[in-house]
């Protein structure tokens, strides 16, 4: 903790507002992570305010996971929850999303849905935790996460192989409408 600290001392006395500005909203960006890890809601909340300083921050996947990750530490559960969904539907495979969403679960105390979502984070060619996590986003009608899933899988299988997730896939097709798509699946 005491590390922390120092780094964020030096990170400030660098006086990086006159440098070059990928320097600075690198330095920004380090200060931003490190008053996250603290947890705390003050340094949650200072940690807000240095990712507002970064030039172009909300459309910097990375950085906006940071800003619902502090958010997350203050207890702001809906403001984390609206950077998750923005990221979600921008960047479907984007895999911070995803694990913000399981800790948006986890501090919520939704265990069961954090734990499916982190253990195929963890494996995405575990089957059985591929099908789960479709399965619980076609429940709560997350649609487009669900396919998001489906449609990472498929890509990366090869033939024969992920027949769980071209079933699913084929039968999201069916229920959105598009039947010769469905087949084609």
């Amino acid at each position: 903790m005491s590390f922390l600290l120092s780094a964020l001392k030096t990170i400030d006395n660098l006086g990086v507002s006159g440098g070059r500005l990928h320097q600075k909203n690198l330095c920004l960006r380090l200060k931003a992570e490190a008053l996250i890890k603290l947890s705390d809601y003050e340094s949650s909340e200072e940690a807000i305010r240095t990712l507002d300083q970064v030039s172009d921050a909300n459309n910097i996947p990375g950085l906006l996971v940071l800003k619902g990750l502090a958010y997350l530490n203050k207890g702001s559960l809906d403001e984390a929850s609206k950077i998750m969904e923005d990221l979600l539907s921008s960047y479907p495979d984007l895999t911070e999303a995803h694990a913000l969403e399981a800790l948006i679960h986890f501090t919520k105390k939704d265990y069961l849905q954090a734990e499916k979502w982190k253990a195929f984070e963890l494996d995405d060619t575990d089957a059985e935790s591929g099908a789960a996590a479709v399965d619980l986003s076609v429940e709560l009608e997350e649609m487009e996460t669900a396919l998001a899933i489906l449609t990472t899988v498929t890509q990366k299988a090869s033939a024969g192989t992920a027949k769980w997730a071209w079933l699913r896939r084929g039968l999201y097709y069916l229920k959105a409408g598009q039947h010769s798509q469905a087949v084609a699946e």
